[in-house]
């Protein structure tokens, strides 16, 4: 699997790629060729086609060459137009750009299911198709392999264990709900009311807003248990392995983020800060902030937010997290957080022999606003692993799952990773609670059995006496 990692962000265009889909990355997104379409707010990919498809005539054309471009209706930075279009198809790949609308209530590309026929050819300014032609065998840093295929091509962890385990599928994210309060009436709010009230009425008044149904628990889940002991537990999903989750030189958890609850994420998102701060400061000239945004998309605004040498921007940073500070004390309000969770299964890689389950009991939840790259906090929910806590595999065969070591028994750990790259033995691990269980390959999970080679055993006793020092 990690050498699948390898693979999508090589950005060689061999012939193992050939039918793969491609994405812009940012230096691809800033190319005057493209620039139009990321005003569209669209989602937008590559295609790749076919080279009877590729019709150059009356159309738009891009040669994509390492980080740069010819195009035959822009010049590039060297004032070159790409004049001729013939390509062959023996020593070039060809593509033509296509967009798919982002939902309207989750808006993100990572989100949009990977559904060729939902993409729709996306025409240019002037109502041309723009194809884009790549040399095979060349290292073109402008764009990467589509996101989406990176989890049709490679894996999805929930859905890989769903299918392993026969779990059922149910992703569910935190939301609360904000609302204002005005002579005991509820009214749903938005971050953007929160960012219009004056801070002097906030510290006034400090239940303004509110959030609604505090004492509900708020819960996050990928799957639901189907069959066998824990039948109906709910099981949220992570994508860590056990030695991620402490720090390197000292066995102290680290601090991993379940869920966001306000933030700003996007550059349009940021010149709706700028835009709202200055009409409850009119005074405040605000344009050298905004004036070069519609050319390169917030890039120079996001420059801005990144140093901490301009007063007006400290000052906008300040408005800013001053109402996200108000709201995170009303969020840490709720208490309720993943109490209805069976556990957390951290899984990292496809095989899933070194997947495990830590129960919720040992985990620990805490609300916290946390600075983003522009120095604007978000309110997020935050975890901690209990290092003495026990991990926890499933039983296949069973359908249950048994403790094995604890989560901070890193030589065991080693010694299963160890185990699992010697290609005719598989790991096995004897003295659980049910005996000796082994991993089975085939199916994707750990089975209780009989018979084991003893010779590449883990001793769960031997495990809990280093640990114990007894």
């Amino acid at each position: 699997m990690y050498n699948y990692y390898n693979f999508i962000n090589e950005t060689v265009l061999t012939h193992g790629k050939k039918d793969l889909n491609l994405e812009f990355n940012d230096k691809g997104r800033k190319m005057l060729p493209f620039i139009y379409y990321f005003t569209l707010n669209k989602y937008i990919i590559l295609k790749r086609i076919n080279f009877d498809e590729y019709q150059p005539n009356t159309n738009r054309v891009t040669f994509l060459t390492g980080s740069t471009y010819l195009d035959n209706e822009i010049s590039n930075k060297r004032n070159y137009l790409l004049e001729n279009k013939d390509f062959d198809n023996e020593n070039y790949f060809f593509y033509k750009i296509v967009s798919y609308n982002f939902q309207e209530d989750n808006p993100s590309i990572v989100s949009i299911p990977y559904d060729e026929t939902k993409f729709n050819d996306q025409l240019t300014y002037n109502n041309k198709v723009h194809f884009i032609v790549i040399k095979k065998n060349t290292n073109v840093t402008s764009v990467r392999i589509n996101i989406n295929q990176r989890h049709t091509f490679g894996y999805n962890a929930e859905q890989t264990i769903s299918d392993k385990f026969g779990w059922s599928l149910k992703n569910t994210k935190i939301k609360s709900d904000i609302v204002k309060v005005i002579n005991g009436n509820k009214q749903k709010a938005f971050l953007t009311d929160i960012l219009k009230t004056d801070l002097d009425t906030l510290n006034r008044y400090q239940d303004l807003f509110q959030i609604n149904n505090i004492n509900t628990p708020l819960n996050k889940y990928d799957l639901i248990i189907k069959e066998g002991e824990h039948i109906g537990k709910k099981i949220e999903v992570k994508k860590y392995n056990m030695r991620s989750l402490f720090y390197k030189d000292d066995i102290k958890p680290k601090t991993l983020m379940m869920a966001e609850q306000l933030k700003i994420a996007t550059k349009p998102g940021l010149k709706k800060l700028v835009t709202l701060y200055h009409e409850m400061n009119p005074d405040i000239d605000v344009s050298f902030l905004l004036n070069n945004f519609n050319l390169d998309k917030g890039e120079k605004l996001s420059k801005f937010f990144r140093k901490d040498d301009n007063p007006i921007v400290e000052d906008i940073k300040k408005f800013y997290n001053d109402r996200i500070n108000y709201m995170l004390n009303k969020f840490s309000e709720i208490n309720n957080i993943m109490t209805d969770i069976f556990g957390i299964y951290f899984f990292n890689n496809k095989t899933g022999v070194d997947g495990f389950l830590i129960l919720n009991h040992e985990i620990n939840y805490t609300w916290r606003a946390v600075n983003s790259q522009w120095g604007l906090k978000r309110i997020k929910i935050l975890f901690t692993i209990n290092p003495n806590a026990d991990k926890y595999v499933w039983i296949g065969n069973r359908k249950t799952f048994v403790k094995t070591f604890k989560v901070n028994d890193f030589d065991a750990y080693k010694e299963l990773k160890r185990i699992d790259k010697i290609s005719e033995h598989k790991p096995i691990i004897k003295n659980t609670d049910i005996g000796t269980i082994k991993w089975n390959s085939t199916e994707g999970y750990w089975e209780s059995v009989d018979n084991y080679d003893d010779t590449k055993t883990i001793d769960l006793k031997k495990s809990y006496k280093n640990e114990s020092g007894k």
